[in-house]
């Protein structure tokens, strides 16, 4: 009969350490101790008790370890170079005031010996995405002269006001032409962040898979401990068994010494196995982020579930496909911004401006708002830089990258149809060994009580009693071994197939 649940109990790991076996005469009696512990003492009685299932140790591993948080920290530090790349478009607003004192002359004239100047100045530019430059400016200018008395009544005030206002327009033509470097370093960023994301998902979902295969070998070497100790004793139950019947006369040459042969390599299976066991352990509590000290208890379901049956994975759709299809078009997007910085720099600038000049600021002010004494300015810009080959050579890169992520993209395509196929032929096999382990533990049991009834009897020699123990102890191991691959494989699936954790 099928039990839907069955819980593992862990032996107390403070008192599983004080008992480990070592090779004082007292051996055998600490071993001892370690069977009571396993099959006897609650674990409640030692201090806190920690029951994992599967879930739990993804739940666990997301939340409370270190690699989990480094993961997502490294993430969150890609977003700066897509906010850097957002940046190129950002307002940029300039404020200057000053106050100048001059006693300089001036070539052909001498009408003034002092000068005081206030000036304030105010801008404000933005780039577009298509390559415009738009810029306003707004300057105030105040002169005060002292003038040289007696000086002719035609020479100006002796203190004015400039006011100024201009527009300004730059549009790119062949380098950056109407924005398309400026576009493509922005949908590279972009790009490259997305990626990252899911980059990040995978690097969790492997993470988890990291932590469910300790789970899974903790479980293992626990069932395996268990059954070193239960040989231990089955052996130590023979050996008292051929002492009676050897005091009786009706045992044979060297039965006794055959079994206590087995016992003391069962011993030393036990002292083996047990610190297997507890490097299990410790590795598992440290990936999770427990104390080393708590007691776990193993949630581990009897039943095995079917190999999963269903349609073929999407190869293109899973996470790992997708972030490096990204990875492509960010870098041929970089490719696109490094071929048209190529080009010469040539612009079409624009300019207006406003003026008003008067006595006081507020007559300025209103001189210039009236717009009557315009200026206008229409023109080309051109600027090329050469001599070391810079712009080309970083083509060239851009164009390798590309090729490279591309590269890339199509053996991942191909490794991930072969990790499929493989999987799928993984799983099937696991299956059977769980099923035929199972088939053959039942046979090797029911072969050991035959003999052992056999043996007592005096019908069967002790060295295949002894042999059949041995087997049946073993496919002990083996059933146990071949459930904790087939679960790993089973998680192994479901990570290929993105279904571990989801994207988010």
């Amino acid at each position: 009969m099928v039990k839907s649940l069955t819980t593992f109990s862990l032996p107390n790991r403070s008192e599983l350490r004080r008992s480990l076996p070592n090779r004082s005469e007292l051996r055998r009696s600490v071993l001892l101790r370690i069977a009571v512990i396993i099959f006897s003492a609650s674990s409640s009685a030692y201090g806190e008790t920690l029951a994992l299932s599967q879930k739990d140790v993804a739940l666990l591993i997301l939340r409370e370890s270190n690699q989990a948080k480094e993961i997502d920290l490294a993430a969150k530090s890609t977003k700066l170079a897509w906010t850097q790349a957002q940046a190129t478009f950002d307002y940029t607003f300039a404020a200057e005031a000053g106050h100048e004192l001059s006693k300089f002359e001036n070539f052909g004239s001498n009408i003034s010996n002092k000068d005081e100047t206030l000036k304030s100045q105010i801008s404000l530019s933005k780039p577009f995405s298509t390559g415009t430059l738009l810029g306003l400016q707004y300057t105030r200018t105040s002169l005060r002269q002292d003038l040289i008395a007696g000086s002719s009544s035609s020479l100006p005030p002796s203190q004015q006001t400039q006011d100024i206002f201009g527009l300004s327009f730059e549009q790119n033509l062949l380098k950056n032409s109407f924005g398309a470097a400026n576009r493509a370093d922005l949908k590279a960023a972009e790009h490259s962040y997305t990626a990252s994301s899911l980059v990040r998902a995978n690097q969790l979902q492997d993470l988890v898979l990291t932590g469910l295969r300790a789970f899974w070998n903790a479980y293992v070497t626990q069932e395996t401990f268990q059954e070193a100790v239960n040989s231990r004793a089955r052996y130590q139950q023979l050996v008292q068994s051929i002492k009676k019947k050897s005091s009786y006369g009706y045992t044979g040459p060297g039965e006794l010494a055959q079994a206590q042969a087995e016992l003391e390599f069962r011993e030393e299976n036990v002292k083996v196995a047990s610190t297997v066991y507890l490097r299990a352990l410790d590795e598992l509590a440290n990936l999770l982020k427990y104390s080393a000290e708590t007691d776990v208890k193993f949630i581990v379901s009897d039943e095995t579930p079917f190999p999963p049956a269903g349609a073929k994975t999407e190869i293109t759709q899973l996470r790992g496909v997708q972030s490096q299809k990204l990875k492509v078009e960010a870098t041929r997007e970089l490719e696109t911004a490094a071929k048209s910085r190529k080009l010469a720099d040539l612009s079409l600038v624009a300019k207006l401006y406003q003026t008003g000049l008067e006595e006081t600021p507020d007559s300025a002010y209103s001189e210039m708002a009236s717009a009557t004494h315009p200026k206008y300015y229409l023109g080309l810009k051109f600027q090329y830089s050469f001599g070391s080959g810079i712009q080309a050579e970083d083509y060239e890169n851009k164009k390798l990258n590309r090729q490279l992520e591309e590269s890339k993209l199509e053996r991942q395509l191909a490794d991930l149809k072969s990790k499929e196929n493989d999987l799928q032929r993984r799983i099937n096999e696991n299956y059977s060994q769980v099923i035929s382990s199972k088939t053959q533990n039942s046979y090797r049991e029911k072969a050991v009580q035959e003999l052992t009834k056999s043996y007592n009897q005096g019908r069967t020699d002790i060295a295949v009693l002894i042999e059949a123990l041995n087997k049946y102890f073993n496919s002990e191991i083996q059933h146990t071994r071949a459930v904790g691959d087939y679960q790993i494989t089973l998680n192994e699936w479901a990570a290929f197939r993105d279904e571990l954790i989801p994207s988010n």
